[in-house]
């Protein structure tokens, strides 16, 4: 079984949301992000989102473990170092969109996992739902725009409706918005030199283009907690 649907040359999230990242959003010189696979709504929001051109490449197949063991885990860390040996090192990073569930050796379930310092990260479609739902794509957006800011240097965020609010359930997801606050977004637009309501704006075009809210999905009833990513 394949275990890859598209890569992202560019950026962990739910279920439990691994991203591993510096300190600072970091410089990125390089003038394109790898796209492998199939995933064409996804590449344009990512390239509108950070205003770097996406290339398209085949996806990976890589299978770790045998037809008996298919639905298992796997660990989020061993896509990275996969990634890491096959992605175009001139890219500004690799994002891949995995169709099994995955682990970490911190977290039994996550979604996916990013790591700024190789600038890789793996998303898995495995726990977002039927991918005929209307939720499908929104959260797969979700997932990939993180995962790509914390490729590209983001952190995590403690404003409940940022794209960069960790979330460890797809409940807790629906509550994210499709873009980064102004302060993360901000700091992601000042490292490249870029203008934060240009590259908002143009993120909100492609979402209306591929029919997906950019604000929250869904809120959450008074009084109850955000939770955690």
């Amino acid at each position: 079984m394949g275990r890859a649907s598209l890569a992202l040359a560019v950026g962990a999230c739910l279920a439990g949301c691994g991203g591993k990242a510096p300190e600072s959003p970091s410089r990125v010189p390089q003038d394109f992000m790898e796209v492998r696979g199939d995933g064409a709504a996804v590449a344009r929001l990512l390239e509108a989102g950070f205003g770097i051109p996406v290339r398209a490449r085949d996806g990976t197949t890589y299978i770790r473990y045998g037809d008996a063991d298919v639905g298992r885990r796997e660990p989020a860390e061993d896509v990275l170092d996969l990634l890491g040996r096959d992605r175009n090192p001139q890219a500004a990073a690799t994002l891949e969109i995995w169709d099994a569930p995955l682990c970490t050796s911190q977290n039994p379930r996550v979604f996916g996992l990013g790591e700024a310092k190789t600038r890789t990260a793996v998303a898995s479609i495995a726990d977002l739902g039927p991918a005929d739902a209307p939720s499908f794509l929104p959260r797969l957006a979700r997932v990939a725009l993180h995962e790509t800011a914390h490729a590209l240097g983001l952190l995590h965020c403690d404003d409940a409706e940022c794209l960069m609010h960790p979330a460890d359930s797809v409940e807790q997801l629906d509550r994210t918005a499709l873009a980064p606050c102004e302060r993360c977004f901000g700091s992601f637009c000042r490292a490249r030199g870029e203008n934060l309501a240009a590259r908002r704006s143009a993120l909100e075009a492609a979402a209306r283009v591929a029919g997906i809210s950019v604000g929250p999905l869904a809120r959450p009833a008074s009084g109850s907690p955000g939770g955690a990513r």
